[in-house]
């Protein structure tokens, strides 16, 4: 795995398996669009997913897609519900 300067991380185009680090841009307008008014629980979900996205391919072609995956007992227990 290859760490970028933006703190993010690289990943082969080949067919090897690579753990790879989740990474994300948490934007201000996040605040400001249709989330407003959608309560804390919302925003604590976004931020997991943002931060937890992960590249895999997918599709017939191949292409890299980024993909999250939620367990809501265990998304439950780290946001404390």
């Amino acid at each position: 795995m290859n760490n970028n300067q933006s703190g993010g991380s690289s990943f082969g185009t080949g067919d090897e398996e690579e753990t790879v680090v989740g990474f994300g841009k948490h934007h201000a307008s996040m605040y400001t669009g249709s989330l407003v008014g959608k309560g804390a629980e919302v925003f604590a979900v976004m931020g997991y997913v943002i931060a937890n996205m992960k590249p895999r391919r997918a599709g017939e072609n191949g292409e890299w897609r980024m993909v999250v995956e939620m367990n809501p007992k265990l998304l439950a227990f780290i946001l404390g519900e």
